[in-house]
């Protein structure tokens, strides 16, 4: 269950790669698309594997057996959140840019999201860090 919650992230996020272009303006039903897409497979999510399980005191006994691999479901689930902002800011921000950039709003939605969502993985980190859950894999091996 748990990889396949990762497996669904890693398809949005292939989606985002292929779906919103390099260069704006990006089609407002893309954008709408894949912020439902996260919206909905974040709803989707066990109450046990939520962000607020994981950051509450209270215990429990499913999201204490596969915490570290919790963390790392919403370490996907934040990295696509902020995949889809870097992309919209790459789109609609040249790079000799001065001054103050439009957005269309969806755009500048995902984009907010997109700042929530580093600041959450943050928190998350830190956390996992407290708690030695970080570990050094190599990608080689995996």
């Amino acid at each position: 269950m748990i990889r396949r919650e990762c497996v669904k992230v890693s398809i949005i996020k292939a989606f985002m790669l292929h779906r919103v272009p390099k260069t704006a303006p990006v089609p407002k039903v893309v954008v709408s698309d894949l912020r439902t897409q996260l919206s909905v497979f974040h709803s989707e999510l066990a109450d046990w594997m939520s962000l607020g399980q994981l950051f509450s005191d209270v215990p429990n006994v499913c999201q204490e057996k596969f915490r570290p691999v919790i963390f790392y479901i919403h370490l996907f689930y934040l990295s696509a959140m902020m995949l889809l902002s870097r992309r919209l800011v790459i789109a609609y921000v040249p790079l000799n840019a001065i001054g103050t950039t439009v957005f269309p709003t969806e755009a500048r939605l995902a984009i907010e999201e997109g700042f929530d969502a580093a600041e959450t993985n943050a928190r998350l980190m830190e956390l996992m860090l407290s708690e030695g859950k970080v570990v050094q894999v190599c990608w080689l091996c995996m």
